[in-house]
């Protein structure tokens, strides 16, 4: 067991009071390589973050976060794809037209306002 999974910890065992260690059951142990190891001790150290759990934390925030915005933008695929599959959709070529005469359009006005 890691210096690091143990914390010393009161038991009770019999009735009486009693000191020991204990690996941590919500610890995580992971092996970062010396890259990222290296990484966080210099984020640490730079006073970025106080601590190595602290830097990790974050990591897991961001990629949590990352996460819910892909599950998002799963939906509205799938309901994109659920909308074409039903004919509510508009032909391609229709959409590519309109855009291109579109953005014609706006940069017919800038040439315009440019020469005037």
């Amino acid at each position: 067991m890691g210096a690091t999974a143990l914390r010393l910890i009161t038991i009770i065992k019999s009735g009486r009071m009693s000191r020991g260690y204990y690996e941590d059951a919500n610890m995580i142990s992971a092996d970062l390589g010396q890259q990222l190891e290296g990484y966080i001790a210099r984020l640490v150290e730079t006073g970025r973050y106080r601590s190595k759990s602290e830097v990790l934390r974050e990591g897991v925030r961001l990629i949590q976060d990352r996460e819910t915005q892909l599950a998002a933008l799963d939906t509205v695929i799938e309901r994109g794809l659920a909308d074409s599959g039903a004919g509510r959709g508009k032909p391609a070529d229709e959409v590519f037209d309109r855009l291109e005469a579109k953005y014609q359009a706006l940069a017919s006005q800038a040439t315009n306002k440019r020469g005037s």
